[in-house]
């Protein structure tokens, strides 16, 4: 495959991941956060589909086309490390989406990125939120769903971070499924629910 390829089938991807997020979101408040401006097309393409929601986008500089760069209420400049871990006071409420696309292309430096960006995602992101994100990260008590058929595993990767009422109804479901009548630990179970969540659902 051509590099020219290559690229195509990627940004098609990330359109239609983001415009699939956009409708699970519709029913759920919150910002956005776009990590990483880049040259503005993500950030573009994401206030056409997102137009009431506030977005807020992380970067160290412009290097963006004068049409994508945010108002200043909105662009938070600086080392995305830092200014991430900062931020609660100046976004005021928990995210709905953060897309994350921050892969640099060396592997080590990736996986540092990724031990860091995982906590502070977590800390930011509403139950039931979610996550777009260009590598893999390490999030605990968040379902990661399959890429849609055409998308090639590793392109992307998607994550929900599961409520905790979610988590204990979807372990006494089973409980309820299975005939059960003796009482069960949820919370001890809290992580086995999640799994089984998981393995239910499907993409799309």
């Amino acid at each position: 495959m051509s590099r020219l390829d290559s690229f195509i089938r990627r940004l098609t991807a990330q359109k239609q991941l983001l415009e699939t997020v956009a409708d699970r979101i519709s029913g759920l408040d919150g910002c956005v956060l776009e990590l990483g401006l880049g040259n503005g097309r993500t950030y573009s393409h994401l206030r056409e589909i997102l137009p009431e929601r506030d977005i807020y986008v992380f970067d160290r500089d412009l290097a963006c086309h004068p049409s994508c760069i945010p108002d200043s209420e909105h662009m938070i400049f600086g080392e995305i490390r830092e200014t991430l871990a900062f931020c609660g006071p100046r976004i005021k409420t928990k995210a709905a989406f953060i897309h994350a696309d921050l892969g640099s292309g060396d592997q080590t430096t990736d996986l540092a990125t990724s031990s860091w960006l995982s906590p502070l995602i977590n800390k930011h992101l509403a139950a039931d939120g979610y996550v777009l994100s260009g590598l893999p990260l390490q999030l605990d008590g968040f379902n990661e769903f399959p890429m849609p058929d055409g998308i090639r595993p590793g392109r992307y990767y998607i994550y929900q971070k599961v409520s905790v009422e979610k988590a204990v109804n979807e372990s006494l479901e089973d409980d309820s499924a299975a005939g059960g009548s003796e009482g069960r630990r949820v919370g001890a179970d809290l992580g086995g629910a999640m799994d089984r969540a998981d393995a239910r659902r499907s993409w799309g």
